[in-house]
């Protein structure tokens, strides 16, 4: 059988079958379609889970929490001695010891709960911290018995009325209130 009589027989029954005919292309249409979708799909999650490991934090920091004995006592304490340890370390940048507390913060009528984290403030920099505003607390800044602290770009959002009884206002999201102000850097003065 020669090449044209194969395509005339085609022809004809994708004449005289136009349903059929129809219905296989489209069939072939959605499929490909529907394989092209999953790609993408496969790839966008695959990027989205990259995403939010790397917002998680930085794959290469570690943290060494005191391990505790059945009654509840620290029975190895991380103190200097053991940061300095781990700050000898090759391949590491920087060991800081790390203080977590949760807190209320006032500003005027407002409420805030927030996690407070002390860190030496000459590692914060290697830990990749970066200023949205104003600069990275550093030990030049730190002289005397003045306290200094940083905030997360989204803790004045997080304020709130405790005594709004029609619902909860949070400061900054375009609602009545004060707005908070700009973080100040007192080295500006």
């Amino acid at each position: 059988m020669r090449r044209i009589d194969i395509f005339a027989i085609s022809f004809d029954n994708f004449r005289r079958r136009k349903l059929r005919s129809v219905l296989t292309v489209l069939g072939v249409v959605i499929g490909t379609a529907s394989i092209v979708v999953m790609i993408s799909l496969g790839i966008a999650v695959n990027e989205s889970y990259a995403e939010q490991m790397k917002s998680i934090g930085d794959l290469t920091t570690v943290t060494v929490n005191a391990r505790y004995d059945s009654m509840g006592k620290i029975s190895n304490p991380l103190d200097d001695k053991a940061v300095l340890t781990m700050e000898s370390i090759e391949k590491v940048k920087a060991a800081s010891p790390v203080i977590m507390l949760y807190g209320k913060m006032l500003a005027g009528k407002y409420t805030n709960y927030a996690s407070i984290c002390g860190i030496n403030t000459e590692v914060l920099e290697n830990l990749g911290f970066k200023a949205e505003q104003g600069r990275l607390i550093d030990a030049q800044v730190q002289g005397g018995n003045t306290v200094y602290c940083m905030f997360g770009s989204d803790v004045a959002l997080n304020f709130y009325d405790p005594r709004n009884t029609g619902g909860y206002f949070y400061m900054g999201t375009g609602g009545e209130g004060e707005t908070p102000a700009p973080l100040v850097d007192p080295m500006d003065d």
